[in-house]
């Protein structure tokens, strides 16, 4: 009978041996990414606690992610054994333990029965412990989390610097007795909180925030940051610490004479100025109508405004990405096996699992045409309110890349200014060779590019009635999306990277004599209505 390795408590892992078994349960996770480049992912992170409640922190680098991903997820309750041991060297320590695990392609991940956590993990900050610097300045609450009303948010901001933008928003919570905390988020962060706020913020209701992994730092007074890593935010979620918080407040409310309800002061207003300069400055980014821009033969920036009227059916809103290699992988399916499989050509491998990667293709129109244009999570994320973790979480549950979440029909028919990069790549490859690096639903902006575009539009329309604006008959808006939230699936149809074709000079004939001694269209019946304008 083979021996059975014992359970060892995460306080007594050493590296003095390397046969240890941990049986551990998932309390955190998130993805490691390059600076400023979301989208690379370096490793899978992890903070893991035991029955004790003893802390440890792991890592699944990217090589290996394909093998553990599926297994080993937040909330999970698993058995370790066969991993390696490395110095817990981060700057910010989420775990007390002075090592951390690192996964092997040999190492064992099974499932174990729930268990009962003896001591409590995480506990509340106190604010009076924040205002009087009874925490040691710079610290982190990687045990701790901090909870409270929100009760003043400043404007939200986007600087610039060589390194790219920098977001930030700043923002004060308050106790069921009325002591405050200033707090600070940067980053997606703060993005997330702007945007939620925007799309669900109530005037006469409380809004309860939970921030947990924070640094506590001295910045004009004690301040609360976000970290770069295991940062998480809650908003008005049903998890213990805001229930019970919101049950305090309900009490102080209802049995403290002395409780004062606190103003709250909400800007969730954005820097218009920056918005008007960074979309209308003809000098860096030049705006155009779009049938303007459809045959650009060379790689350059520029503006545009329009209407999403759909989103292109063929290529679907994300692809497969290979796990080892960062490749794009085929999928198909396993009739032995019953499952999808993924195959890459660059590894030579097939995979159970693949990242998913969001990529869509919308069709903007103004009122001169219209042409297809490329998407990252960045871009889809500020468009529908939706942070990317939520973008990446639907792209992992759907089950085809034609698979629509609801979320995204908010987009249809609505007009934004977009900054649009056309590339030579997407053009050789025949996909769109417009990628979107920034867009607004800004009022003032989309005023501003209507007063700079009217006279093209002008000059356009006077020859509306013998342009044609498309030169493909059959182009459906697509997807169509369904009330139970999933889109009608794949079309085998051809979707074009361009759907028009340059207007005639004035002084070019659109009709051709016909044998009869009548006129007819030079494209026969191609010729499309002309468009309202918008």
């Amino acid at each position: 009978m083979a021996d059975v390795v014992e359970i060892t408590p995460l306080n007594l892992i050493t590296q003095e041996r390397d046969d240890w078994k941990v049986r551990v349960k998932v309390i955190n996770q998130w993805s490691k990414t390059a600076y400023m480049k979301p989208e690379s992912i370096f490793s899978y992170e992890f903070v893991l606690v035991d029955f004790q409640g003893h802390k440890m922190r792991a890592s699944i680098y990217k090589n290996l992610m394909p093998f553990f991903a599926h297994t080993f997820k937040e909330g999970g309750f698993v058995d370790l054994s066969t991993f390696e041991l490395k110095l817990n060297d981060d700057d910010w320590k989420l775990a007390d333990h002075d090592l951390k695990i690192c996964f092997l392609r040999k190492t064992t991940v099974r499932r174990c029965p729930p268990f009962k956590i003896l001591r409590d993990v995480f506990n509340c900050v106190a604010y009076k412990d924040v205002q009087d610097w009874v925490l040691p300045k710079d610290s982190v609450f990687g045990k701790r989390y901090i909870v409270g009303q929100l009760v003043k948010l400043n404007r939200y901001k986007v600087d610039k610097d060589d390194n790219g933008e920098k977001k930030s928003i700043e923002f004060e919570l308050s106790d069921a007795s009325g002591e405050k905390v200033r707090c600070k988020l940067w980053g997606a962060h703060a993005e997330k909180l702007h945007d939620t706020l925007l799309s669900e913020y109530k005037k006469d209701e409380p809004v309860i925030l939970m921030l947990h992994n924070c640094r506590y730092k001295d910045w004009e007074g004690p301040q609360v940051n976000n970290l770069l890593w295991g940062f998480k935010l809650f908003l008005n979620e049903p998890i213990q610490p805001i229930e019970e918080f919101k049950d305090a407040l309900a009490t102080a409310i209802r049995e403290d004479d002395k409780y004062v309800k606190p103003v709250v002061e909400v800007d969730l207003g954005k820097d218009e100025s920056s918005a008007l300069t960074k979309f209308t400055d003809q000098e860096n980014n030049k705006a155009y109508i779009i049938d303007d821009v459809r045959l650009f033969e060379k790689v350059c920036t520029f503006v545009v405004r329009g209407r999403v009227s759909s989103f292109a059916e063929k290529e679907g809103w994300f692809q497969y990405y290979c796990g080892t290699c960062d490749k794009k992988v085929q999928k198909t399916y396993d009739l032995e096996e019953m499952m999808y499989l993924y195959d890459c050509k660059v590894c030579n491998t097939t995979y159970k699992e693949a990242n998913p990667k969001v990529r869509a293709t919308i069709y903007v129109q103004d009122i001169t045409g219209g042409c297809e244009m490329s998407l990252f999570d960045g871009q889809l994320s500020k468009m529908t309110h939706r942070s990317v973790q939520w973008l990446n979480n639907a792209a992992k549950n759907a089950s085809d890349i034609c698979d629509y979440p609801l979320e995204l029909n908010k987009l249809l028919n609505k007009k934004f200014a977009f900054i649009v990069k056309h590339n030579l790549y997407g053009d050789e490859n025949k996909l769109s060779g417009y990628t979107i690096s920034d867009s607004t639903d800004n009022a003032s902006v989309l005023n501003k590019l209507d007063a700079i575009l009217k006279d093209k539009e002008a000059e356009y329309s006077a020859f509306d009635e013998d342009i044609l604006v498309s030169s493909t008959p059959d182009v459906k808006k697509i997807p169509k999306f369904e009330d139970s939230g999933v889109a009608s699936s794949c079309s085998t149809s051809t979707t074009p990277s361009s759907i028009g074709v340059k207007r005639p000079s004035p002084s070019q004939s659109t009709k051709d004599e016909t044998p009869t001694g009548g006129t007819t269209s030079a494209l026969g019946d191609l010729k499309i209505p002309k468009m309202e304008k918008l």
